[in-house]
């Protein structure tokens, strides 16, 4: 997997041992948010090894993440600002960019996970 213009791919490795096993178009959807609104993303969690999932709370479940087809990110705007979970999906679902996939808003990001059908939107 090589690299986009606003993403280095190791930025998608687990936290836990850095393995990478994120999909190219995990990675894609991310470019195109950034092409399209201008925000700044930063990855804060992404693919997850068996062991980081059970560390998360996950230990017996096959999720997104472990297929390398969920990240968890934050946006910043044009001024640097950090912006909540709410400001950001208010910004992405103006570009249509995330209409298919599953989206849950955190109170400062955001959970992407592609691959399956979901119910669009969810809040926690």
């Amino acid at each position: 997997m090589k690299d986009t213009k606003d993403f280095k791919y190791k930025s998608f490795q687990c936290n836990h041992c850095q393995a990478n096993q994120t999909k190219p178009e995990l990675v894609d959807i991310m470019q195109e948010i950034v092409d399209k609104t201008k925000l700044t993303l930063y990855i804060v969690g992404a693919f997850r090894c068996k062991v980081h999932n059970k560390n998360m709370g996950f230990e017996n479940k096959e999720n997104q993440y472990i297929k390398g087809l969920a990240c968890d990110f934050r946006a910043a705007d044009k001024d640097g600002s950090l912006l909540t979970g709410q400001e950001t999906i208010d910004i992405i679902d103006a570009s249509g960019v995330l209409d298919d996939y599953k989206v849950t808003i955190h109170n400062t990001f955001i959970a992407l996970e592609i691959g399956r059908d979901y119910e669009r939107l969810s809040k926690v």
